[in-house]
């Protein structure tokens, strides 16, 4: 069957050719040989062209600005500091109080009692740390002559 072959069909020109002269192989004990042969020789090939590839990977990794100096190297590393040192500050002052307005709604029992003098007593003794009054004063009528703080 092979014998009208002088050798194993091109695999670049003849790819498909070639996989079929594999497959036929696998069933014929001469033409095994052949493409063992084949085989090894292209195997060689690749690895040529594989170093070749790699030898021009190499000339084209041309390091335009120079080697690092130390110098530079601790240049760089002082101002990286310098910038970590100004972030730390800028967090350091983000610390921002907060400020909460709370109104408090008083409802007595008693139409006779004197809600200035309770607004007075809430204000001498609720005390926190923080804790500023607004010493405005609403007296609100609810109601039946009822009135609210």
């Amino acid at each position: 069957m092979f014998s009208s072959l002088k050798s194993v069909p091109d695999r670049k020109k003849y790819p498909n050719l070639y996989f079929y002269y594999c497959t036929l192989c696998n069933f014929t004990q001469g033409a095994i040989q052949g493409f063992k042969g084949e085989a090894k020789a292209e195997k060689k090939e690749e690895k040529k062209e594989e170093k070749k590839v790699e030898k021009k990977k190499e000339e084209d990794d041309i390091d335009l600005f120079g080697d690092d100096n130390e110098e530079d190297k601790a240049v760089l590393a002082k101002v990286a500091d310098k910038q970590k040192a100004e972030q730390e500050k800028k967090k350091e002052k983000k610390a921002v109080i907060a400020k909460s307005i709370i109104v408090f709604d008083v409802k007595v029992y008693d139409t006779e009692q004197d809600l200035k003098a309770l607004a007075e007593k809430i204000f001498k003794e609720v005390n926190m740390d923080g804790l500023v009054w607004n010493k405005d004063v609403k007296i609100v009528p609810i109601a039946f002559g009822m009135n609210k703080l």
